[in-house]
């Protein structure tokens, strides 16, 4: 992972322009999706953008940049982008994006016209007692992806 502290390279997707992407708007003008999940320990923001982007950073250090190329995460991200949009409906318009508490998960949807976010508990996502629960298992699916592609690259 390059120097950027976890604060800016969240803020950068965050606050993303989609004109400097170079793709289409969708009809459901959504671009990207932040899945962040709070941990006694810290965060996990885990980052899908519509470009190829996949990355996840740590709040407390590390993380995994530009997995995007790699047919697993690449396959992943895309499954997670088309199903989002049938989610937007359950978020709220943010200007303002604190980081979840410990045992829960946000979800900013990054679209053409700003952000939205919605919050669940990590228990009601995993047991599927949520509204957000198919989202937050392909979101899981992503992370898995990226898992394997990391420890990959680790192997001597």
């Amino acid at each position: 992972m390059n120097n950027e502290p976890f604060p800016q390279l969240r803020a950068r997707v965050l606050y993303l322009d989609p004109a400097s992407l170079r793709i289409h708007r969708t009809p459901s003008g959504l671009f990207g999706l932040v899945t962040e999940m709070g941990f006694d320990e810290g965060v996990a923001t885990l980052v899908a953008i519509a470009d190829g982007t996949v990355s996840v950073y740590f709040s407390n250090g590390g993380g995994v940049i530009g997995v995007g190329s790699q047919l697993g995460p690449r396959r992943a991200a895309e499954a997670l982008l088309d199903e989002a949009p049938r989610f937007m409906s359950r978020a709220a318009p943010a200007k303002e994006f604190p980081l979840p508490e410990s045992e829960r998960v946000r979800f900013w949807f990054l679209t053409f016209d700003g952000v939205l976010g919605a919050e669940a508990e990590t228990a009601a996502l995993e047991e599927n007692r949520s509204g957000l629960s198919r989202l937050y298992s392909l979101a899981q699916e992503l992370l898995t992806e990226v898992r394997v592609v990391s420890e990959a690259g680790r192997e001597p």
